[in-house]
């Protein structure tokens, strides 16, 4: 009987055992790529996917594919992120930067002095995107589409990754160390954080 009681103790732990399924998607389902560097999901529920040689979205049932001739900046995406508004701005390796809202494409041209990789995307509150190059620095795209460009210090390093505190402070990963991004009255200004 004492044999008897552990195996009893056991059984509802293996019947209640979970099962995933996970399903592959190839070129023969439409995805024509394997390598995949952003996913997100826009508000009709579609999965949008960014890879090297372009954008998908999968509504469930089929993959469509998007390019530059869709309008993408560039087909190659690094980078991506959600706004409340329904978008799905992207960061391109060559320095280009899309927005996909309701099936359509619209890319911004940052300018000559951006031609670095985005390697991070980050939104304010107030609907400001943040965009971080690997080596041009930082550009803010503000809501009504003006462009500020911060480089300074950061031009002597190469920056990983970036965000924003509760105070809205901008703290950037880089080769160098962690770099503290704040404005005063006078200027921009850059601080490398000092480890204790």
């Amino acid at each position: 009987m004492r044999i008897f009681w552990p195996i009893l103790l056991c059984i509802p732990i293996l019947s209640f055992g979970q099962s995933s399924n996970f399903e592959k998607f190839t070129d023969r389902d439409g995805l024509d790529e394997q390598f995949i560097y952003t996913l997100d999901q826009d508000e009709q529920g579609y999965l949008l996917i960014g890879t090297g040689e372009g954008l998908y979205t999968y509504d469930g049932f089929e993959f469509r594919g998007y390019s530059t001739q869709d309008g993408l900046a560039s087909n190659f995406i690094t980078s991506s992120i959600s706004f409340p508004d329904g978008s799905v701005w992207y960061g391109h390796f060559d320095g280009g930067i899309s927005c996909y809202r309701e099936g359509k494409i619209e890319s911004l041209d940052l300018g000559q002095q951006i031609s670095s990789k985005v390697v991070d995307l980050n939104r304010t509150s107030e609907g400001s995107l943040w965009v971080l190059t690997q080596t041009d620095g930082i550009v803010q795209i503000k809501p009504d589409n003006s462009l500020v460009h911060y480089a300074g210090e950061l031009l002597d390093a190469v920056s990983y990754s970036f965000a924003f505190d509760r105070a809205n402070r901008l703290f950037v990963g880089t080769d160098l160390g962690l770099v503290y991004f704040y404005q005063d009255d006078y200027a921009v200004n850059l601080q490398y954080v000092e480890s204790t």
